[in-house]
């Protein structure tokens, strides 16, 4: 393990990389490996071999990443009954991890395994940011160990610590540097296909985060293109095109079901109106809390998710409103900028946090959503880490000026924000924050750091010790403010023994009878999500991306339906509508909650198992209807009563449903209560479906009807069903603004739904050519390549390019004029791309 030695004699290093290309790839590595299992190993040694954190992670991605495992395994992967009312599963899980290569790495063992898989996976993506980081830095810094220091400055950056609890994103916080060294190899290097490969790569893994990425290169390409060493012509611009082009075609095996499950949902739908578009508001005045908790963020550690502290009214408790580089802060970047005012780096750096500040141009990574995130920063960390390492790596580069400003703004938020008395709750704090203690616990580690970044910059910079020093101090401080991050976030965990006996093992000890098929509800105060852990249909579910028809069916009821589906048990009208046949109760919250129309079975696990006395199995019909304009005349609060009573239909077809049954207007409705309710649940079991089985492509009844008339499914209406009746194609109806129905005949009926989610196929077919296309272009390259026209090698140390290089404005127009104009390809002569020492000597910042 030399490659974790640092060697006094460079010569010697140097002779060791000579036999080693891998060698700073291996001590990236292997540092990264330490740091990631010194902050994880601790929690999940406590935790009984589990990561447990809190929140959205404990809920979501835990249950997920088991439930997607096990749906993998046994071929589960069209419609999927076991998120929501059901769902359409390449859609619902694209978004969090079926284009992830660590999902499918997960996929190699039993799902089972996977809660205590999560933890190395973490461990192992951390490591993979901070490689493919290094990988992009290694060729703007002279001292590869500096790049080293940047690609753990990048993978355990404030966003990567914040974003555990978004466990999703270190998917694209990894891989992101691939797609910024794809543009570098194509122009100036020549090597061909790599570009390609990142785009496809990101834009499966996150589809809603690559929109962000789309324009984050555009601008890196536009103030990377302001720099004369950057080889483009005309023609290395139309292979950037061409294998963006490609590489997004490949990921439509993803992406493009993905895209269209939520194209119609209403969270994209929403924009900016008036100033709001231009400044951050609240109530028609300047938002100053989030302007400037937006600027505190790249001065400090961050706060924990849904626990915003610097600044509480915010507005961004999941924002991802998190910037900070490890021990130097702003202090590099400053740094930088005023030493290189005219590098393109400098120009990116600034146009990104001129944007962050602009609500309308920070949009523009969300598709122009309105609604406030912070999740594309971990782009903007990369080159703010950049600007870091190279004012680390160019020695003429002083650190005065910006630790000194990063000091005061540190200051004067600690000042601020510390000092100053409020009114909590009729006492008076010392203290702008909700938690005092942690607000100075960051201010500490915020201070320590630029203390110790004045020491090393001023009495060791430049001497045999720096690098190893430099190295082991911010090891340290990531190790120390990312262990912190955790604990604190854990503080607001459920219990661990809960989560493991009773949530997670769960599933192996809960028994729930009956062979007919049934849904679970666990009501308020419950762990999201219990019947994913429990493999268990269950109408309480917190997921994102379901199908826009469970949106809307549930506004119908007065119920809010954002991030999760959360019905409260006073709507017990929807338990009947929706098959619910189990309650379940904690033990010890049994008399927080009393759900009409349930009595207690027994109890298992910790929990009060209730049966549903309203109990309706899947599949049933109706005698009266009523139309969508008349039952929005009903209370909110009361539609649900009314649910089991009639099949609530469009206007348009009316005059359809009233061929077989009866027709009731607002006027006609009656009132009806829980006895009610009661009565019709009963009418509407006995006209129940024989049989109804699920399967891995949809779901099959047996009814047998009296009359024609329409069977109704709980089941959410989305684009790619199909349907049967006794063999023979049926229309599919929605009710209950967004549910589905068939119309079935008079005596036996064989009712089969099949899905297929919309683009799969089409998806399947431009992923297959898209491939065999780069293939193709990936072999004629090779073949076509000029001999002398060698790209350099991926792991030759000895590359390196100046970031800035004082020129003659004219000279330097004229030559990027021509460039452009190149239609053969040839690259220009510049300094940059000389390995040796002469062209490559260090250059005093003329601003200096």
């Amino acid at each position: 393990m030399s490659f974790l030695n640092f060697n006094s004699n460079p010569e010697v290093e140097l002779d060791t990389l000579k036999q080693d290309r891998m060698y700073y790839y291996k001590r990236i590595l292997y540092l990264s490996f330490i740091a990631a299992t010194l902050i994880f190993l601790p929690y999940i040694i406590y935790d009984r071999g589990i990561f447990l954190y809190y929140g959205d992670y404990n809920a979501q991605q835990i249950p997920f990443y088991r439930h997607c495992i096990e749906s993998v395994h046994n071929g589960s992967i069209f419609w999927d009954f076991g998120t929501d009312l059901g769902a359409n599963f390449i859609g619902s899980y694209s978004y969090y991890m079926l284009g992830s290569p660590f999902f499918w790495i997960m996929c190699l063992f039993p799902s089972s395994w996977a809660p205590y898989l999560m933890g190395p996976i973490f461990i192992l993506k951390f490591m993979t940011a901070s490689v493919f980081a290094y990988a992009y830095l290694k060729r703007f810094v002279k001292n590869p160990n500096n790049a080293v220091i940047g690609g753990l400055l990048y993978a355990f950056s404030g966003f990567g610590i914040y974003n555990v609890f978004f466990n999703q994103f270190h998917e694209i916080i990894a891989f992101f540097p691939l797609l910024l060294i794809g543009i570098e190899e194509l122009v100036q290097n020549n090597r061909k296909g790599l570009f390609a490969v990142a785009v496809m790569l990101c834009s499966m893994m996150n589809y809603f985060m690559f929109a962000g990425q789309v324009v984050f290169c555009l601008i890196y390409f536009f103030a990377r293109s302001m720099n004369s060493t950057f080889k483009i012509t005309f023609k290395k611009f139309l292979w950037l095109a061409f294998e963006s082009v490609l590489g997004f075609a490949m990921s439509m095996i993803i992406f493009l079901p993905g895209a269209l499950a939520i194209i119609n949902n209403p969270r994209l739908n929403s924009g900016f109106k008036g100033m709001g578009a231009w400044v951050y508001t609240k109530s028609g005045n300047v938002y100053w809390d989030r302007i400037l908790s937006i600027i505190e963020s790249f001065f400090f550690p961050p706060d924990i998710p849904s626990r915003a502290n610097f600044f509480p009214e915010n507005g961004a408790r999941w924002a991802s409103l998190a910037a900070w580089i490890p021990m130097f802060g702003m202090s590099g970047v400053i740094t930088y900028i005023t030493a290189r005012k005219k590098s393109w780096i400098s120009l990116l750096s600034v146009i990104c946090f001129i944007m962050a500040l602009v609500p309308v141009f920070n949009s523009f990574f969300f598709l122009l959503n309105n609604a406030y995130y912070a999740r594309w920063f971990y782009m903007l960390i990369l080159i703010m880490v950049l600007a870091t390492i190279i004012a680390i790596d160019r020695k003429e580069i002083n650190f005065k000026k910006g630790l000194i400003i990063n000091g005061l703004v540190c200051a004067a938020f600690a000042i601020v924000l510390g000092l100053t008395w409020r009114d909590k709750d009729g006492n008076y704090q010392l203290g702008q924050a909700n938690f005092i203690d942690r607000f100075w616990v960051y201010v500490a580690i915020a201070f320590a750091s630029l203390i110790i970044t004045y020491i090393l910059m001023k009495y060791y910079r430049g001497k045999k010790t720096f690098d190893k020093l430099l190295t082991y101090v911010v090891m340290t401080t990531i190790v120390i403010y990312g262990s912190n991050h955790l604990f604190y976030g854990k503080l607001h965990s459920w219990n661990s023994d809960y989560m493991i006996d009773q949530a997670i093992a769960g599933d192996e000890v809960m028994i729930f009878e009956g062979e007919e098929f049934f849904r679970i509800d666990t009501f308020e105060d419950s762990l999201d999500n219990l019947g994913l852990y429990w493999d268990v249909p269950s109408i309480r579910c917190f997921h994102t991306v379901v199908p826009p028809s469970v949106m809307s069916f549930y506004p119908k009821f007065g119920v809010t339906r954002d991030v999760g589906s959360r019905p409260e048990a006073k709507y017990y009208g929807l338990r009947g509508l929706l098959s619910v046949k189990y309650g379940v109760i904690e033990t010890s919250k049994i008399n927080k909650v009393k759900p009409e129309g349930f009595t207690v079975l027994n109890e298992q696990n910790g929990y009060t198992v209730l049966i549903n006395d309203d109990f309706i199995p899947m599949g049933f019909t109706y005698d009266k209807f009523m139309t969508y304009s008349e039952f929005d005349k009903i209370s909110s609060s009361s539609r649900h009563i009314y649910s089991t009573a009639f099949l609530i239909v469009p206007d348009e077809f009316a005059d359809e449903y009233s061929k077989y049954m009866t027709e009731v207007t607002f006027s006609e409705k009656g009132s009806l209560d829980y006895d009610d309710y009661a009565v019709n649940c009963k009418l509407r079991a006995e006209s129940a479906a024989e049989s109804f089985e699920y399967d891995n492509n949809g779901f099959s009844a047996e009814i047998t009807l009296d009359s024609e008339n329409y069977v109704f499914f709980s089941v959410p209406n989305d684009v790619g069903w199909t349907a049967t009746v006794n063999g023979e194609k049926v229309e599919i109806m929605e009710v209950f603004n967004g549910l589905m129905a068939v119309k079935c005949e008079a005596g036996a009926n064989t009712i089969r739904f099949n899905y297929v989610a919309e683009g799969m196929y089409e998806g399947i077919f431009i992923t297959v050519g898209a491939l065999l296309l780069w293939i193709l272009y990936i072999i004629l390259n090779r073949k076509l390549r000029k001999p002398e026209n060698k790209p350099y090698a991926f792991f030759k140390e000895d590359y390196f390019e100046e970031d800035y290089i004082p020129y003659n404005k004219k000279e330097v127009y004229n030559k990027q004029f021509n460039n452009v104009l190149d239609f053969t390809g040839s690259p220009p002569e510049t300094p940059s791309s000389q390995p040796d020492d002469q062209n490559n000597s260090e250059k005093p910042d003329s601003n200096e």
